[in-house]
């Protein structure tokens, strides 16, 4: 599988390497143990996984044009795993998009740091594509429950981002 990387912000330097492993795990994980296990079969060269890192203008505008919403948000998520288009020979399963801005105003708040913050919206868009949704107290509960079972393994993982 390839992992693809944008970074289209200037704020802070990226780790990309570290953060590509990251996210091919969580994605090939989550793959396995959901009703897609079927496309690990696909030789993984031929699937992608698209991340982009926005700056907060952007994902604004990614907000406004997706949502309707003229707000600034963390994590905007579009899956393709149900898309007819899978079974072609290259496919994307989906994509993420993360505004690090927000990730810098919020880590404060939540007396985290900026890596933590950084990785569990990766996490937490990637997740989205599987299934996972946080719109009523049940499907938060399972969604917390599997961002804190990646970020529990990830915790021991040096800076991705580089300030």
């Amino acid at each position: 599988m390839k992992i693809k990387v944008y970074n289209r912000q200037k704020l802070c330097k990226l780790n990309i390497a570290k953060l590509k492993k990251i996210v091919s795990f969580v994605v090939q994980n989550e793959m396995a143990i959901s009703k897609y296990a079927s496309l690990l079969n696909i030789t993984s060269n031929l699937k992608e996984f698209l991340v982009y890192i926005l700056d907060e203008k952007n994902m604004i505008n990614l907000n406004l044009e997706t949502f309707g919403k003229s707000t600034p948000t963390d994590v905007i998520s579009f899956s393709y795993l149900d898309e007819e288009f899978i079974f072609e020979e290259e496919f994307i399963i989906g994509e993420i998009f993360i505004s690090l801005e927000q990730a810098l105003k919020v880590y404060k708040k939540y007396k985290t740091n900026i890596n933590y913050e950084f990785i569990l919206y990766v996490i937490h868009g990637i997740l989205h594509q599987f299934g996972y949704d946080d719109n009523n107290t049940h499907n938060i509960k399972k969604m917390r429950e599997r961002e804190n079972f990646y970020m529990n393994l990830f915790s021991l993982i040096p800076n991705i981002i580089l300030k």
